[in-house]
């Protein structure tokens, strides 16, 4: 039934005391790059599904946050999350055929730029 009505009602409670209901939508292909960049961000992410603003979900009571997280995984998946866990798998196979040396070079310029600022690296 999700699939064909796009996604699921979710009926939430906010902080101040009233309730309302919420769509929680299967994230369209066409969002799935935006979607992905929010993966790591858990609130980002289900904002982009409720199609609200960061903002509104910290209105939200805690056991409404959790239903809401679980209807957005639940209706996105077979889509968005297999999508997702493909792209992640690429990722990390990428990196495991980088240069070891590249990646310690890499880790060891990051942290001399963090730690020193005025620190300006010039090629030779």
């Amino acid at each position: 039934m999700e699939t064909l009505n796009g996604g699921r009602e979710v009926i939430v409670t906010f902080t101040d005391g009233t309730t309302g209901g919420i769509f929680a939508r299967q994230i369209p292909i066409r969002e799935y790059d935006a979607a992905f960049k929010r993966s790591e961000d858990e609130i980002g992410l289900c904002a982009l599904v409720v199609q609200k603003p960061v903002e509104w979900i910290y209105t939200l009571c805690p056991e409404s946050y959790e239903a809401l997280v679980q209807a957005v995984e639940e209706v996105n998946a077979k889509g968005f999350f297999v999508w997702s866990q493909r792209q992640g798998a690429r990722l990390i196979d990428k990196m495991n055929k980088v240069n070891p040396e590249v990646l310690r070079l890499a880790a060891q310029v990051s942290g001399l730029k963090n730690s020193s600022p005025e620190l300006h690296l010039s090629p030779r």
